[in-house]
């Protein structure tokens, strides 16, 4: 992520520069502004019903083009079962550059609560992003590059992706996608449909 915070803080200096520095020095790197951008966690990534007695931890790659169907499954499962599940989405960068730099994107969306718009956007396009298109990338979320940079700055600590990482090894996930539910991994080498995947959760919380 390094690589790509240098090429977007490139660009902010390019602003400062067009704009003018007291314009915007308010809004760069400083603590204030960091600690007043809101917290995020597991429920700014969830959806679904949080007290539901279904809760599901969905591994996903977002170079996947397997995760890319199964994210129209995940979509009507929430709409026929919403109430009875809780599902929690650990976007991880296992499948390369573009993988990384799409979980960037949809973590930054996320502190601005819109993950789910940003997840729903990158599955429905074929673009890629090395780190390099940091600019391209910025836009494609719709983010204001200063805003991305400080979300950005703020992951420093939070290290949303890194930590998926570890919860994804945890449950032993070894591919994507893959759902967890009461504990126990179930990697999804078939697509099942919504009522295929209710009886898979109901079958990992009987066993």
């Amino acid at each position: 992520m390094k690589k790509l915070v240098y090429v977007i803080y490139s660009i902010v200096f390019i602003l400062a520069l067009y704009y003018g520095y007291g314009r915007i020095s308010n809004y760069i790197n400083h603590a204030n502004v960091i600690s007043q951008i809101k917290e995020i966690g597991d429920d700014d990534f969830s959806i679904g019903n949080k007290d539901a007695k279904y809760h599901v931890s969905y591994f996903l790659d977002y170079s996947c083009d397997y995760c890319r169907q199964f994210n129209f499954t995940i979509k009507e499962f929430i709409k026929k079962y919403g109430d009875d599940v809780y599902i929690t989405y650990y976007p991880l960068p296992w499948l390369g550059e573009n993988s990384n730099n799409m979980a960037i994107g949809a973590v930054a969306s996320a502190y601005e609560g819109r993950f789910f718009e940003a997840n729903d956007k990158i599955f429905s396009s074929d673009k890629r992003f090395t780190d390099k298109d940091a600019l391209e990338l910025i836009k494609f979320f719709d983010i204001d590059p200063i805003k991305f940079y400080n979300y950005l700055e703020a992951e420093e600590k939070k290290q949303t992706i890194l930590n998926n990482v570890k919860i994804a090894k945890s449950y032993k996930v070894e591919g994507i996608p893959t759902i967890v539910a009461n504990g126990k991994p179930y990697a999804l080498k078939e697509l099942p449909n919504a009522e295929e995947l209710m009886t898979i959760v109901k079958e990992l919380y009987s066993n």
